[in-house]
């Protein structure tokens, strides 16, 4: 697979061009990333992305390890422990996970929640990572987000550190 780097020239999200601030450049596998930030509207996001930006695209699930969940995965696992608790909702609560990774928020809520019902649907276009998470028994579809897979509405939608990578966030938010 060939990879593209390309220069945005207007914010992905509010299409405006009056500027940013810069925030990181980085570099991985010789490739040069600029984060920045939209003056206009805030949204920080990857300036130069390549056309695919999957994490671990080419390596295999041996390669590949489960990282501790940070501690916004923990935070994003009690959120959905309040919102079960504070909402008259019927069990399971509905968790729907777009660019689930290894899935460290289900894990979470499998090791410290075990009386909190769920239904966990995560998609992950890295093949390996969602291989490792179905591997323990975790519902992650390996490719992108795809609606014609997803039979049903969802109570908590995840979208944790996507969008910045997505050529088009709008799209794919509505």
């Amino acid at each position: 697979m060939i990879n593209i780097q390309f220069e945005r020239e207007a914010c992905p999200l509010c299409g405006s061009k009056n500027g940013y601030n810069k925030l990181i450049e980085k570099n991985i596998d010789d490739i040069n990333y600029t984060i920045v930030k939209c003056n206009n509207c805030g949204f920080v996001y990857v300036q130069n992305p390549k056309d695919s930006t999957i994490s671990d695209e080419n390596k295999s699930k041996d390669e590949i390890e489960f990282l501790e969940p940070k501690a916004r995965h923990y935070q994003v696992a009690n959120y959905i422990i309040n919102f079960a608790k504070g909402k008259n909702i019927n069990q399971p609560v509905k968790i729907l996970e777009i660019g689930a990774g290894t899935a460290p928020v289900a894990r979470i809520l499998m090791k410290n929640y075990p009386q909190i019902e769920y239904e966990y649907l995560g998609f992950e276009p890295s093949i390996a990572r969602a291989e490792l998470s179905r591997n323990v028994g975790i519902n992650v579809i390996a490719g992108f987000f795809d609606t014609s897979e997803v039979k049903s509405k969802f109570d908590i939608i995840i979208i944790d550190n996507v969008l910045e990578h997505v050529l088009f966030p709008k799209e794919m938010i509505k």
